[in-house]
Formats: structure tokens, sequence, C-alpha cells
């Protein structure tokens, strides 16, 4: 494997889908020929935690200021210093973890290494969802896309729905490769008592869905509710765990108490990715109907939320939108609805939980296929051989 370097705005101790997709990539990376560049916090609790987290890993992670607040270009800091790390460091390839702005640094630096101030080198963009589609906001953006995919070595997408998305853009097919998340080896085996968190919510005995990220209008944990809300008559046992934190809290919590659900929707919070896997073994039906927003500018890219669940052999309930059909088999490990039909949505809600011969199938099918197909270690082994063409 040729000396790589991850340029990545999204990483831990930041919370969300791709600083944990860069975070477990980087686990099973060589950490002889690898190392991240990522940006500094600030926040107390955050420096602490950043702290923490590079004395614990494996592999090498630097740190520093990304970009300026009072002057343009804002990312005129990272063109220097990720310079200067491929230069001390001799690195021969670098990941960029965003498109916009990583990609416009590793294009210039690219550009720049061919008449000799840095040492040459090739790179690697990679790709998840809404970072492609917010390159069509401008045109000047559109255009430095373009030729940022165009000189890249290759180009990764999570999942077919970006594959074809970067196909439209003019990336051709030789150099885009799908390089799926997969589920951390830590999950499977966690064992936690059901009733502890059944105890806590006050619903030892009730049928528990569950959702798991970022409280945003596009996961649909707004169209749960109504669902459930629409079911409650008939099925009174029937709660919703929501777990995360993000700005459409306060909506939610409105909506739970206009629909009279208080006693039956609890929102949980943010949740440690030590306490996580006790919700995901908890649960009798994962459940995240995610939907397009803005156009289509606001789509999921995959959802590694649901092969999480998969993996310790819970049914999924999924919005058929983005890259969530690669997560998602539907009628096979799960259901997929539109997310923007309550109707749809309750109906698949009533199937699973009048039919546990059904949530066991579905269950089954999923933690085989991610045994089988979405393990990290796999995956960066095929990572490295891409990496090493």
């Amino acid at each position: 494997m040729k000396r790589t370097l991850l340029v990545t705005l999204d990483f831990p101790p930041h919370i969300g889908g791709v600083a944990r997709y860069y975070d477990q990539l980087s686990r099973h990376l060589p950490s002889d020929f690898f190392l991240v560049f990522a940006p500094s916090v600030s926040d107390a609790h955050e420096v602490s935690a950043q702290r923490a987290y590079d004395q614990h890993v494996t592999f090498r992670v630097l740190r520093g200021r990304f970009f300026w607040k009072w002057m343009w270009p804002h990312w005129l800091p990272l063109l220097w210093r990720v310079g200067c790390v491929v230069r001390k460091e001799h690195i021969e390839h670098v990941l960029v973890g965003q498109i916009l702005p990583v990609g416009t640094v590793l294009w210039l630096l690219n550009l720049i290494s061919s008449i000799g101030v840095f040492p040459v080198f090739s790179y690697t963009v990679m790709t998840h969802a809404m970072d492609v589609m917010l390159v069509h906001q401008t045109p000047r953006k559109k255009w430095l896309a373009k030729h940022i995919l165009a000189n890249a070595h290759s180009v990764t997408s999570v999942s077919t729905f970006t594959k074809e998305y970067l196909q439209r853009f003019g990336v051709v097919e030789n150099r885009l490769h799908v390089l799926p998340p997969g589920v951390s080896t830590s999950m499977f085996g966690s064992s936690t008592s059901r009733s502890d968190i059944r105890k806590e919510m006050q619903c030892e005995d009730a049928f528990l869905l569950l959702s798991v990220g970022r409280l945003v209008e596009r996961k649909g944990y707004d169209r749960v509710i109504q669902a459930l809300s629409a079911l409650s008559g008939r099925y009174p046992h029937i709660h919703y765990l929501i777990v995360g934190a993000g700005p459409y809290e306060t909506a939610l919590r409105a909506l739970v108490v206009r629909t009279g659900l208080v006693n039956r929707v609890h929102l949980i919070g943010q949740v440690s990715d030590n306490n996580l896997p006790s919700y995901y073994a908890t649960c009798d039906v994962f459940i995240l109907p995610t939907r397009v927003l803005d156009a289509g500018k606001d789509v999921e890219g995959f959802g590694i939320v649901f092969l999480e669940a998969a993996s310790f052999g819970k049914p999924v309930i999924a919005g058929n939108t983005g890259g969530v059909t690669d997560a998602v088999i539907d009628e096979v490990t799960g259901l997929l609805v539109d997310p923007e039909n309550i109707s749809h949505l309750a109906t698949a809600i009533e199937r699973l939980y009048t039919n546990p011969v059904l949530r066991s199938r579905f269950g089954e099918a999923g933690k085989k296929r991610v045994q089988e197909q979405f393990q990290w270690p796999t995956i960066a082994k095929k990572f490295e051989a891409l990496l090493s063409s």
C-alpha cells in the first residue's frame, strides 16, 4: 500500500455517519502506511474527547486549523498545511474526504506538484451523497467538482445510487468504485439486558420501534410518529424510541404532544457508541423512513444504521430513497416504504407487529447479509487493493 493520507472535515470526536465511516476505515488500514489530517476542535469537552481518541487509535492523527474565518478563500490555510504534511510525511496518495472544499485544495496541490513545488502524489475522491448533490448549488462549485473528479486517480461512492449520480456527472466507469460502509465487529455479540432500557422507559411489555440518527427532517421521525398515531387505537402497546440529537428535536417534541403520544414516544438524546448496542438489542423493529428534501439535494447516501440494526438480527422498515436500497433488500431483510405515505408506513408497522415469523425471517437474513458482505476488514482489503493499483 502506498503511503496514504486522509484529509477530512468529518472525523471523531465529531458525531455522524461520515465521521464514523472514516473512523472505521482508518482503523482497518495498515497504520504504518496511513495517517489522518483532521480539524482541531476548540470546545473544552471536545478537546478532551479528541485527545483521548487520538491517543487510543493505532494510526497517527494530525490536527490543525483548516479555515480562516474572516478571509477568502477560507480554505487557504488548508492548502499550505496539507502541502507541508505531504512533503514532510512523504505522502504518495491522498484520500479526499469531501469533494468541496478539501477536493479543491488537493486538486490545486496536485497541479502545483507537477512543477516541483510539492512532491508528486495522486488522490482519490471519496463521496457519500449530500456532498455530491451540493456541488450543483452554483456554477462555480459545479465547475470545480468536474475538474477535481476528472483529475482524480479514482473516485469512491458508498452506494449504487451515488455511483450512478457520479456517472451522470462525467466520472468514467473504470475509475469509479462502490465502497459501502461496514459494521464494526464490536457491535456483534453485545449483550445487554432488555429489561434495563425497557424499565427506564416504563415499557417492559411493549413492542418497541427504534430509530437512530441525527434529528433532522430528512430522517422521517415525524412520519413514524404520525403512523403510530394512526395505529394507536388498535395497537396501544407499540412504543417508539428515538436515539440522537439535532435541530429537529423541538419540532418532534411538539408533534408528540399534539398526537397525544407523550407516554409512547421517547426521545432518548445522544447515546455513546458503547451504549448504542443496548438499544439495538432491545428493540423489536428498527425503523427510519428517510425521505428526499431540497429538490433532491438532501438525500440518504446509504444508512449505516440499517446494517447495525441488522447485525443484531432486527427487521428493518426504511424509506425507499437514495442509497438505502443498497442497505435494505425489500421483502428479504426488511420493508421499503414510500416515506411520504403515512398509510403505507402504518401498514408496514402493522405487518411486522402482527407477524413474528416474518420479523424473525427478515432479521436472520439481514444479520447473515451483514456478516457476509459488510465487514470492515473485508471492505478495507478491497480499498487497499484499489490504492495499490
